[in-house]
């Protein structure tokens, strides 16, 4: 479920947690655990929402839109994490 997570928030986003739960049709709990695996392989970061303070959002990283250009297969401990996911 991570993979639909991280393209849709490159898509779209930057997203908040519950947009993004609504987007996938899972609850909230469940999509942070999933953000926070996105996080910790370095795809995407976590920030305060820049109109509302309270709202957590997802942004992808650079990681993720380096990985976009050049070769399909993308590359990087990111990318090899995603997998594992």
């Amino acid at each position: 479920m991570v993979r639909p997570l991280l393209v849709l928030t490159q898509r779209r986003g930057p997203l908040g947690v519950g947009e993004l739960a609504d987007w996938i049709g899972r609850n909230s709990t469940t999509v942070s655990r999933q953000v926070a695996k996105l996080e910790s392989l370095g795809l995407i970061a976590r920030r305060a929402g820049k109109t509302d303070r309270g709202v957590t959002e997802a942004v992808v990283t650079e990681t993720v839109g380096n990985a976009g250009r050049g070769s399909r297969a993308g590359g990087g401990e990111g990318a090899r994490g995603l997998e594992r996911a």
